[in-house]
């Protein structure tokens, strides 16, 4: 391009003497300078070679990286399109055997004492075992199974009851704060066809009404309602107040009492 501007329009610049020996008419000189302009303004337009060897997509956007798009907080984006199969999922539900749902399906009621004696008379008419525990009494838990056995076996002779002493009087612990742990335990036992109640009162006023100085402690009542054995580990037979050793033994002879009386009615 330069040689053509240099050939067609060298004459026109050259000095007085080569302009007039020139043959070119003003129309010929007007000619090229257009096609000269339109020569340099086509240079000047013409697209710039790409500097990167790797071209993006015909939309231009940015390349995706390998392991997929990236979320705002720099974790990995599904990006999983709608419509799925797994789009309908939902979460599991607990089998009927979780440990979850059988707890909650323990009813446990809260009582004072005077709640608890309208209670215990509701049972009369049956033998009654009473179990007052903790469930930060060590031995309390480890005679508890004792109970679950009884109501197994004598179901249907005998009203096991239990009562936790869990709530101590701290205002900011009421006595429905205990109830998830006293649930977990008694689910860990399985703790089923015993009624359950929880001290309303503090552990030591409960233990003031119902003359005892410390737990655990077992109380049996007959048929009529009447206490006729109260168990601790100052009267039991072994070192401490169990099912085995104390409660079974008077158990069976009061049963065996009632049983005799019914008979003879």
């Amino acid at each position: 391009m330069q040689t053509w501007l240099v050939v067609n329009l060298l004459p026109c610049v050259g000095p007085p003497a080569a302009r007039a020996r020139s043959t070119l008419s003003a129309a010929n000189l007007v000619r090229r300078v257009a096609v000269a302009v339109m020569l340099l303004i086509f240079a000047a337009c013409a697209p710039q070679p790409a500097v990167s060897p790797q071209s993006n997509s015909s939309s231009g956007s940015e390349p995706m990286p390998a392991d997929g798009p990236r979320s705002q907080t720099g974790g990995r984006d599904t990006g999983e399109p709608a419509g799925r199969p797994d789009d309908n999922r939902s979460d599991p539900l607990p089998s009927a055997s979780s440990p979850q749902q059988s707890a909650a399906e323990l009813d446990v009621q809260i009582v004072d004492f005077a709640q608890l004696q309208d209670k215990l008379q509701s049972f009369r008419g049956r033998v009654i075992v009473l179990d007052v525990w903790s469930t930060s009494c060590a031995p309390c838990l480890q005679e508890f199974p004792g109970l679950v056995e009884l109501a197994r076996k004598y179901g249907d002779q005998v009203q096991c009851v239990s009562l936790n002493l869990d709530y101590i009087g701290l205002p900011k612990k009421p006595p429905e704060s205990y109830l998830p742990a006293i649930r977990d335990f008694l689910q860990s036992v399985d703790a089923e066809g015993i009624v359950h109640l929880v001290s309303a009162e503090p552990d030591d006023v409960m233990r003031g009404h119902l003359g005892i100085a410390a737990i655990p402690a077992i109380f049996i009542y007959d048929r009529d309602g009447r206490l006729v054995h109260k168990l601790t580990d100052a009267n039991a037979a072994g070192q401490g107040v169990s099912y085995a050793a104390d409660v079974l033994p008077k158990l069976a002879v009061l049963l065996s009492l009632s049983n005799g009386q019914d008979s003879g009615k």
